[in-house]
């Protein structure tokens, strides 16, 4: 299968599967100035907090931990509007609000205006991912919806780079508009953004599936035990978000003697990887059951991530390296296919008249991984050691079977109503 992947990246494959103008290539486009501002502001929003504002890094710790909640409370209730209004409306609503948002931590000077401002942004933050699942559902052919999904992801994994280099650009600088600047480069990449979704046009089905009328059962996902248990499986496979930019550092700067310039190398090669290989692996997808199954195989992928780096603590030298390589493989094989898996599967089992709640339920698992992820990784794994790393394997195993099982007795049960 690897020897297929790296025919097809080399092959006409790699290129757009979308014609030039068509909705599926400005949305990749929409995709790229997003998160090219948003590259931009991860890289210098801590310094831009503490060296141009004046926050102390607890201030910006507890600032951050009141976004992520109020980003995870939010996410339902912002998401459901896309079943009213329909969601490219409110994927452009989103980005305008983003844009004021940041224009406005351009003013801020104090700690109480820093959490206005970022609890304003967070309303709006957390559920524009699957409020634009959503959009490129309805703007794309079924056979080209995760494959479409494969290509932003993708594009915003070197939109990320591009932005992150712009952000040293400014920190070297070291000017307090040098710092303001990065957030002002956010803010009109969302509008810019914005303006780009403008010109995005439905096909005819989309736009009336995207502007339903309400249904009668508003909170019918409440008692889908079986999304809200696939939800909570995708969210411990999710963990592997923070595993890259949390538990694999941590781990290998603490516990192994791998040289420290090795730890950027390793997230670079997830990003390469990552861009080259989302969309030939998100082709392969099209069913509900290979869904289940490549999620299983993220959960295996995932684990054998966790026995790799385990053995790192008792290794040395060359061995290290080679064993930190393999991990960053694994992981990012694992990556891929849960993140696949996941689109298709939080689509597919959506209600069409509640598709955009339902991907808001669905994103919670993601957020909630997002949130627990940094205090298991520093507080269970790297006081554990392997022990830590083999509870996360297991973890891993448990959620990918579930979402295997759950998948095929969806595919046996009658239609709900």
């Amino acid at each position: 299968m690897t020897e297929t992947l790296v025919q097809e990246a080399r092959s006409r494959r790699f290129r757009l599967p979308m014609e030039p103008g068509s909705p599926a290539r400005r949305l990749v486009a929409v995709s790229l100035v997003d998160s090219l501002g948003t590259g931009l502001f991860f890289a210098g929003s801590v310094l831009f907090l503490t060296r141009s504002v004046g926050l102390t890094a607890g201030q910006v710790s507890l600032g951050l931990a009141l976004v992520g909640l109020v980003g995870f409370l939010s996410s339902v209730p912002v998401s459901s509007l896309g079943d009213r209004i329909g969601p490219l409306r409110l994927l452009i609503v989103l980005q305008f609000w983003r844009f004021v948002g940041f224009c406005g931590y351009a003013l801020v000077h104090t700690f109480p205006q820093y959490l206005i401002v970022a609890l304003f942004i967070a309303l709006g933050d957390r559920v524009s991912n699957p409020v634009l699942q959503a959009t490129v559902g309805l703007a794309v052919g079924e056979s080209e919806r995760v494959t479409t999904m494969a290509w932003v992801r993708s594009t915003r994994n070197v939109g990320y780079t591009l932005g992150a280099a712009l952000a040293s650009g400014a920190v070297a600088i070291g000017t307090e508009w040098s710092y303001r600047g990065i957030v002002l480069g956010d803010g009109l990449s969302f509008l810019l953004a914005g303006f780009l979704l403008c010109r995005v046009r439905l096909s005819p089905a989309g736009s009336e599936t995207g502007a339903a009328a309400v249904p009668k059962r508003r909170f019918r996902y409440l008692r889908d035990r079986r999304y809200l248990a696939l939800t909570a499986f995708n969210g411990f496979l999710a963990l592997h978000l923070s595993m890259l930019t949390v538990g694999i550092p941590l781990w290998l700067s603490q516990r192994t003697d791998l040289p420290g310039p090795w730890v950027p190398a390793l997230v670079f090669v997830n990003t390469i990887l990552a861009v080259l290989f989302q969309a030939a692996v998100a082709r392969r997808l099209g069913s509900l059951r290979r869904a289940g199954i490549a999620c299983l195989g993220a959960a295996v992928a995932l684990a054998a991530t966790c026995g790799v780096y385990a053995i790192t603590a008792s290794t040395a030298g060359v061995l290290t390296i080679t064993l930190a390589i393999t991990g960053i493989v694994a992981l990012t094989t694992g990556e891929l296919l849960q993140s696949a898996g996941a689109w298709e599967i939080s689509y597919d089992l959506a209600p069409p008249e509640q598709r955009g709640v339902y991907l808001g339920v669905f994103s919670l698992g993601v957020v909630g991984a997002e949130i627990l992820g940094p205090s298991l990784y520093g507080g269970v794994v790297l006081p554990l050691g392997p022990l830590g790393w083999a509870i996360l394997a297991a973890l891993f195993l448990i959620a990918g079977a579930g979402v295997f099982a759950l998948c095929r007795r969806e595919l046996d049960r009658p239609t709900a109503d």
